[in-house]
């Protein structure tokens, strides 16, 4: 599944901004973060300011950055959602 098909699942689910917030928690409680651009960094902090975490295109961006800096962490929190659907 793909990060646009994953995040089209997770925009619809009625708790889609604490879902991002512990997606942007991976992110940036890893220890791989210099793997996130100055950018990516940038479009996230713009993104929490103006509370449109649970955006589709925002969902998207923190699921590859999840997944680029710690993909285990990314499985096991997608797993426990499935679960409690």
């Amino acid at each position: 599944m793909s990060s646009r098909e994953l995040a089209r699942i997770f925009v619809s689910r009625a708790d889609a901004q604490r879902v991002a917030e512990r997606l942007l928690d991976i992110v940036m409680t890893s220890y791989n973060v210099s793997l996130v651009t100055p950018a990516e960094g940038e479009g996230l902090a713009a993104a929490f300011e103006s509370n449109k975490l649970s955006e589709l295109e925002v969902l998207e961006l923190l699921l590859e950055l999840a997944y680029r800096t710690e993909p285990e962490k990314l499985r096991s929190l997608i797993e426990e959602l499935g679960q409690q659907t």
